[in-house]
């Protein structure tokens, strides 16, 4: 496997004596596309912010194959919808880019590049207020993607959305994932979202969240997101693990 990110035993306790994580192993192999579930509180979002490096683990580590600081190989999408509203669509986008020290012409074909890939052309002009929740995730995404950062830390981006709209952006995701490759840790209470997205579902006990099973997913990519969820094999891996998810919250 050619590892992209590794997390050695970390644990996190914070001040008021509350520990959140205990002792977390992963391994995240380059280009994979995992999922982390879990029941709320167990610790999902410390997790993503120790691996974004914008907290610290109270013991353990995390290494990347890369080298330097995570910061400066991460990008990150919230479920909040995390957008500039005084900045026009196309600006927003933009945003990513700092820090890549491309020339003007090559940064605006790099804007106009991630735009057409999720289907925000149109509405390049926009202000956020002129979007619809879909939409403006979407701009996350494309502003996260434009980064050309080597990882994606997804925060449950799609759990404010109704289920069309989910369904509609999981289809889009998994279009953008296949043009870039990049590694994706993505963050869900969704069963079926993580096994019609990832690679690999990762399932968290209750906490201190600790890792109680790793998923293997069988489906061939690229994958049709409506089609899937009628395979019957599709059905029996949502059913096994959220049986992980009953047995990971009694541990």
């Amino acid at each position: 496997m050619d590892r992209e990110m590794i997390v050695d035993a970390v644990s996190k306790r914070f001040e008021d004596g509350t520990t959140a994580l205990d002792g977390v192993s992963l391994e995240f192999a380059r280009g994979e596309f995992a999922a982390i579930v879990g029941p709320s509180g167990c610790g999902k979002t410390t997790l993503l912010r120790i691996l974004a490096g914008l907290e610290e683990p109270t013991s353990g580590h995390v290494e990347l194959a890369a080298g330097g600081g995570r910061r400066d190989h991460m990008a990150m999408v919230f479920q909040e919808q995390s957008i500039y509203p005084w900045m026009r669509v196309r600006e927003n986008v933009a945003v990513g880019l700092h820090g890549l020290g491309l020339a003007l012409a090559a940064a605006r074909a790099k804007v106009e590049e991630q735009l057409d890939l999720v289907g925000l052309r149109a509405f390049a002009g926009a202000f956020p207020h002129q979007l619809s929740g879909g939409m403006k995730q979407r701009v996350s995404i494309a502003r996260a993607f434009a980064s050309e950062r080597r990882v994606l830390l997804m925060d449950e981006p799609f759990a404010a959305l109704d289920e069309q709209t989910k369904i509609g952006l999981h289809g889009e995701l998994l279009r953008i994932w296949e043009h870039t490759r990049k590694t994706v840790v993505f963050i869900t209470h969704g069963i079926e979202e993580s096994v019609v997205l990832a690679d690999r579902v990762y399932v968290m006990t209750g906490r201190p969240g600790r890792i109680h099973a790793r998923v293997d997913v069988p489906f061939s990519r690229p994958r049709d997101v409506v089609a899937l969820r009628g395979d019957p094999e599709f059905g029996r891996l949502v059913v096994h693990v959220w049986g992980l998810l009953r047995e990971g919250m009694a541990a």
